[in-house]
């Protein structure tokens, strides 16, 4: 059992309690090995987990083995520790047998403690907007006090730097997925989801993306897990929820979004923070599932679109086009409308200088909602 599921959804794990657990997959099982993907800056390993049927002992192995690599990376913000659970049960899944036929497709890559540093910083005192853990989370930032999630591009820190040369150059996954907790509108749906959103990424990925993975997890989550999911995002305004519905912006300091300027599916996961823990870590669970179910009956075609990306800026300097590089950009709609289980909302006072909205026991549900996920180039 994970520390989440050993004391009733009440506790979270320690750094200590990752490795027994990660090395203990690894003493019991073939299917596991254990690397080491980065030192933090207070001299804390950051495991990555190889998870193979056979399992690889490099990448080389794979240079004749038309298996598929993926990776799930959960922690990045140590206040958000969801998706570290969910990991850990993850890779216990695989392991088991439990997702029967993904290993005869592809290799699984799983960091479920990327921000060790700031994991060991837990206290009753951090994150209290969220419902529990009761026992505490740690911190948003590294040992560095830099926020990893901002730390693309500029890579000033050994995680990012052990992500990038460890995992992105070294294994080249087909799917980077980041595990988060969110802090924004009210809504039913404990899980949110988008894609990397920078369009100088290749646009055939990002259409994939809004156009078949879009619908495809949320009916996997609804009736495989009975679990509503939307793609992540905020009301433009929660007092119009007409007007709309958009994520974080495309800025590739956020990771999902500079994995994806590397012509990759990546995913932003955020749990949903005012539900109860074991809700949140379960929500995870199952959106890992999610995805590796579809990568893994898709994999053919996902590793084709990816190749065919590789490909496409080669050719067009082949044939003389230039390219334009966008710097700024607009939100407009996908082609896709969502629904959002939301509620009744009224304006209340707070602290600061203007009301804030908060939501009534009123439920009530907002369809055919613009979701401006496509970021145009001005």
């Amino acid at each position: 059992l994970t520390v989440a599921e050993a004391s009733g959804f009440v506790s979270t794990s320690l750094h200590a309690d990752v490795m027994d657990f990660v090395m203990e997959l690894q003493r019991t099982s073939p299917l596991v090995r254990v690397e080491t993907m980065a030192v933090s800056a207070e001299g804390r390993a950051v495991p990555l987990l190889v998870i193979g049927d056979p399992v690889p002992s490099s990448p080389l192995d794979l240079r004749y083995d038309d298996r598929a690599v993926v990776y799930f990376q959960a922690n990045i913000h140590a206040g958000e520790v969801e998706g570290k659970e969910a990991a850990l049960m993850l890779a216990r899944d695989l392991v088991a047998g439990a997702s029967t036929g993904v290993l005869d497709r592809l290799v699984v890559l799983i960091a479920p403690i990327f921000n060790t540093d700031g994991n060991e910083k837990i206290s009753t005192g951090n994150r209290t907007n969220q419902v529990g853990p009761e026992g505490g989370v740690g911190i948003r930032y590294n040992g560095q006090n830099l926020d990893l999630n901002r730390d693309g591009m500029k890579m000033e820190s050994p995680e990012v730097q052990g992500l990038v040369e460890n995992v992105l150059l070294r294994w080249d996954p087909i799917l980077f997925l980041d595990s988060h907790t969110h802090n924004g509108s009210y809504h039913q749906e404990p899980v949110t989801w988008t894609w990397g959103l920078n369009p100088n990424g290749n646009r055939d990925i990002l259409a994939y993306c809004a156009d078949e993975l879009l619908p495809d997890i949320t009916r996997r989550m609804r009736d495989d897990y009975g679990i509503l999911s939307v793609p992540h995002g905020d009301f433009i305004n929660p007092m119009e929820p007409q007007r709309g519905w958009v994520p974080l912006g495309p800025q590739p300091r956020y990771l999902s979004n500079y994995v994806g300027l590397r012509n990759r599916i990546s995913i932003l996961n955020e749990q949903y923070p005012y539900v109860d823990f074991e809700t949140r870590v379960n929500g995870a669970h199952s959106l890992f599932s999610s995805f590796l179910d579809h990568i893994s009956e898709n994999k053919d075609r996902l590793v084709a679109l990816v190749q065919e990306a590789d490909r496409a800026p080669f050719r067009r300097l082949a044939e003389g086009n230039t390219r334009e590089f966008a710097l700024e950009f607009e939100a407009k709609a996908i082609d896709l409308p969502i629904t959002i289980q939301g509620y009744e909302m009224v304006l209340v006072q707070s602290q600061g200088p203007r009301p804030r909205a908060r939501p009534t026991e009123t439920l009530r549900t907002y369809p055919d909602l613009p979701y401006l996920a496509d970021w145009v180039p001005t």
